[in-house]
């Protein structure tokens, strides 16, 4: 089970609805970013917040555009896998660094729920 998971199922023992929870995650310490679909509500996407939130918070690291059906006990209905978003993290350093002697190029091939590959040249 994942973290967001166990959050919204053990904060809502029956004592707070789940827009107060969801309310919860919206603010500190995690700014987690949360939007509903327009045609099913139940479908709930979360999406940390790139400036505010803490990069190394375990739920804040499985918010990264996961969706979670609030009417199935907050089954996931996608989510990316874990390679994506380190290739994700790597190349966003490699940018930074800007290197002079080393050229490098980045593929993200989206196969069938964000299956990756990276090459760096």
């Amino acid at each position: 089970m994942l973290e967001i998971q166990k959050f919204l199922k053990n904060e809502n023992g029956g004592k707070f609805t789940n827009e107060t929870i969801l309310s919860t995650l919206q603010g500190p310490p995690w700014f987690i970013n949360i939007k509903r679909h327009p045609k099913y509500p139940n479908l709930v996407q979360f999406t940390y917040d790139s400036i505010k939130s803490p990069k190394d918070d375990p739920i804040v690291i499985e918010c990264r555009g996961i969706i979670l059906d609030e009417n199935d006990n907050w089954k996931v209905v996608v989510r990316r896998d874990r390679l994506s978003v380190l290739i994700s993290e790597v190349s966003k350093i490699l940018l930074k660094m800007r290197p002079t002697s080393l050229e490098f190029n980045i593929n993200i091939d989206e196969v069938d729920h964000l299956l990756s590959t990276f090459f760096l040249k």
